[in-house]
């Protein structure tokens, strides 16, 4: 579950389920990086992600809600812009926000 997340709604009868319409998560950014690194972004959460697993490694919290998510392969860095500024991981992410 993502709480700052845009949601989808499922179509259903609602009163079904005691008036609760289920809905995911809205994945509005993916980066891969230069070994397949996976990282997917929903509102302010991002998630590193490796192939055939079923959870993520990793959630990674962004300043604000992510309008871009790229991998920097040089300094091997993971980077989240959106309104409330940049934030910057090491190690495509399973690294610590590099100081300021």
């Amino acid at each position: 579950h993502c709480e700052t997340a845009d949601r989808s709604y499922l179509p259903c009868d609602a009163a079904a389920r005691g008036g609760a319409r289920p809905s995911s998560s809205v994945v509005a950014h993916l980066s891969c990086g230069p070994h397949g690194q996976l990282a997917a972004a929903a509102g302010r959460s991002i998630f590193l992600l490796a192939l055939g697993a079923s959870a993520p490694r990793r959630r990674l919290r962004a300043a604000a809600a992510v309008s871009s998510l790229v991998h920097a392969p040089k300094r091997r860095l993971l980077c989240a812009a959106g309104y409330g500024g940049v934030s910057v991981w090491e190690g495509f992410g399973l690294g610590e926000a590099p100081a300021r």
